[in-house]
Order: C-alpha cells, then structure tokens, then sequence
C-alpha cells in the first residue's frame, strides 16, 4: 500500500472528525523449609530463589554489631541483584540496618555521595514513631531518616513488634539509574518465597526515577550490609541471589484507544528488540495503527526519514483492501500476509535489531504456523516479512517507541510487550 492512499484515506477521516563471607556463616539457600511446607508454601524445590542461584548470611551466629561486612556470593556467580531479609524486628527505636549495593569494597560509613553511583536500602524504627521506616538512597536522592515521598514507605506492623519479611530487586539499567522494586510478605499477596507473587504491579514501593542523579548503578557485584545496634533492630538472615524476581528483558504495558502517540516501556536490560502487539483489532474503515522507533507520528501519514522506523497496520474501506506495512526511511516494504486485524482480534510479533542496517522480522500467530506467544515456533521461514537489504544503511534511532491509532471507532487496542532480546540472532 502506498503512502498516497492512506494520506487520501486518512485525511478524509481527520476531515469528519543481581560463597562466601569472611566472620560470617554463609550456606546454599536451600536449608530445611519443613516449617514453609506446613505452612503451605510447598517443599523446597518450590522455594525461591533456587540453591544453584542463591547462597545464605546468617546474622545470628557470628555478626558483630555496628560493623560493616560483606554479604556472601552465589556459587553461581555473577551480579548480586536479588536480596530477601527475614525476620526483620524493630526491637525498640533508633536501631537500624542498612543494606549496601554498587561499592566494589566494604564501604566505612553509611554515606553515599553524589555522583558515586552507589545504592543504600534503610531500615528502621525512629525515636517516637509508631511505624517502621524503610529508605532508599542512590548518590545524593534520599535521605536517612527523612528521605522523601518518592524513595521511602513506612508500616506501623511491619517488623514492629514481630519479625517480618522484606525483598527487593536492584535492576541494573544500561546508560540509566538503577530501579528498585520492594516487596513485603503479606502486603499485596505478594510472599518473598514464591516467585509468582512477586510483580511490579504488587511492590510495596518501586522506585524507577530519582531526583538529581542520572548515572548507573555503580559496577560492584557483591553487596555489603550493617546493623548499628542488633539490640535495637535485628534479623535472622539475608539471602542473596543472582536472579531477580522481575524479568528485566521484558515489559508490557496496556494501549488505551486514544488518538494522540502512546509512550511504549523499555525493558530495563536495554533498547527493545522485539515486540509484539496482542489483541488488536481495527474493525473501522480507514482506521491505522502505526508503532515508531525514536520518534512519533501522531497521524500514520508522517514520512519516515533517515534511520527512523514504521510499522503499520491500515484497516482499509472497502476500498481499498487492509494493508500491513514497514517503513525505514523513504523505503517501504509490504508484508506477503495481512494478519486479519480487521473482522478480530490479531497477534503480531517483530525483531527490530541495532545492526547496520537492520532487520526487520514480522510474525502474525496462525500464519505458516507462528504463534507470537510462543518464542520457539518464530523462525525466518514463517515470517511475513524478513528484511535486511535496506537502502538506508543506518541504525535505527534507540529513542523511545511510539504507538498510534488514528482513528479509535470500533479498535481494539490490546497490549504491547517489549523485549530487550530479539527472537532471530
């Protein structure tokens, strides 16, 4: 379909209308969990994180109050990002613990500067107050006993009196600040020992922006801990593993039928790959759905330019017939299959690669057997479109991803997940 007719068509509509601790006892993670079975949280296979991704610090056997020490490592290796504290008690007031992530060495003091990329997590009971209080700190954002409505949450039960559970995710983001998602057992069905409950959605407190600070997170892979009074504020262990709960490689996030472009999310772990559109369906006339990258189009009638990506899906009238259709600057490219997004509802997937020039690799799930939501049945061979031979030898823009619907009588449309990882190699 050529870009004439949509304008025509178009402009007719818009007319009408993240082992071991030296002096501390670590341990896989998968010591006896008969209490947690009784409990109803299975055996512990079912527990996690798993043992091969997780190691233990008991704090109870060999801690010396108000020191700074390093949390064990996972055998396994790699990037210390996942963290549960259990039984976490506010004992009486001024007692704190505080958890470290980002410096390369035991730090010696609680301070985090500007700039220096390091992380901190708080916990504790102030004099006087009635809830405990949990911080985040990251450079020069937040402050300890006071931090600020964006980086702290407070709970009058949790952990005072009685032990509680807290977890947390610290996600690294390539050329961004870290994201911190806290969880607590209890609150919003969420329970640190199954994975399943533990979503952004039910966090007890994500924090995705900061104030002032705009560097990553530091590049320590351990992490390092301290209690300033263990009689005040103490735990019984911190597990750490090297998996988070959340899949940082993916996001979602629902479209609403409005006419003006919707910023799409962006995995945590880098600029999206693949993405795939479920649900959608444009039953109007002369209705488009376009999706750019790096830049937005607030018709679908925009002419692409040098290194900026479309793809659209046009409803058609009659006439004429719908149409699906990618764009790379001045070049476009119909794909040998329209999905049948008009008479219901469709599954579109795509790679979207970083190479000189791209590729561009559409799927429909029910044509040549792909199915979108099944990563595994996507090949070249089943595609719709498999292009790599643009005329724009350029890299698409890695700005952020826009999605538009001209027209939102009789649409649909659906969800959108963005992954970091693209299906083809």
């Amino acid at each position: 379909m050529k870009r004439s007719i949509l304008g025509i068509c178009l402009s007719a509509v818009f007319a009408l209308s993240f082992a071991s601790c030296d002096g501390l006892t670590s341990k896989g993670s998968d010591a006896s969990l008969s209490a947690l079975a009784l409990a109803g949280l299975g055996s512990s296979a079912s527990v996690w994180p798993p043992a091969n991704s997780s190691c233990e610090t008991d704090l109870e056997s060999s801690y010396t109050t108000g020191t700074y020490a390093a949390l064990c490592t996972p055998a396994s290796g790699g990037d210390s990002v996942h963290f549960r504290v259990e039984g976490l008690e506010a004992l009486s007031f001024n007692g704190y613990f505080y958890l470290f992530k980002g410096p390369s060495s035991v730090p010696a003091s609680t301070a985090t500067t500007a700039g220096s990329g390091n992380l901190a997590l708080v916990h504790g009971r102030n004099t006087g107050d009635t809830n405990s209080n949990t911080w985040t700190k990251f450079g020069a954002d937040g402050n300890y006993q006071a931090g600020d409505s964006s980086t702290v949450f407070a709970g009058s039960t949790f952990g005072n009196p009685g032990p509680s559970e807290l977890c947390l995710d610290i996600v690294r983001r390539s050329g961004k600040t870290p994201r911190v998602i806290i969880w607590v057992t209890g609150e919003n069905n969420a329970n640190c020992k199954v994975k399943s409950t533990l979503k952004e959605a039910n966090a007890t407190k994500v924090i995705s922006t900061w104030n002032s600070e705009t560097v990553s997170l530091a590049s320590g892979t351990g992490a390092y801990f301290r209690f300033s009074n263990t009689s005040l504020l103490t735990a019984k262990k911190i597990v750490v593993s090297n998996v988070t709960a959340t899949d940082a490689t993916e996001c979602s996030s629902s479209l609403a039928s409005i006419t003006t472009p919707q910023a799409l999310c962006e995995p945590d772990a880098g600029t999206g790959k693949h993405y795939r559109f479920n649900g959608i369906q444009l039953s109007g006339n002369h209705v488009a759905f376009c999706m750019t990258k790096g830049w937005s189009d607030s018709s679908c009638m925009t002419a692409a330019s040098a290194g900026q990506f479309k793809f659209t899906l046009y409803s058609g009238g009659p006439p004429p017939p719908p149409m699906s259709y990618v764009d790379f600057n001045t070049e476009e490219v119909n794909t040998t299959t329209v999905p049948s997004f008009k008479t219901s509802t469709a599954d579109i997937c795509y790679d979207l690669t970083q190479s000189s020039p791209p590729r561009v690799t559409v799927w429909a799930t029910g044509t040549n057997g792909a199915d979108c939501g099944n990563k595994s049945t996507l090949t070249s061979g089943n595609s719709i479109l498999n292009k790599s031979d643009w005329v724009d030898t350029s890299t698409v823009g890695t700005g952020t991803s826009y999605a538009t619907i001209s027209n939102t009588t009789g649409t649909t449309p659906g969800t959108v997940t963005v992954s970091s990882e693209s299906v083809l190699p």
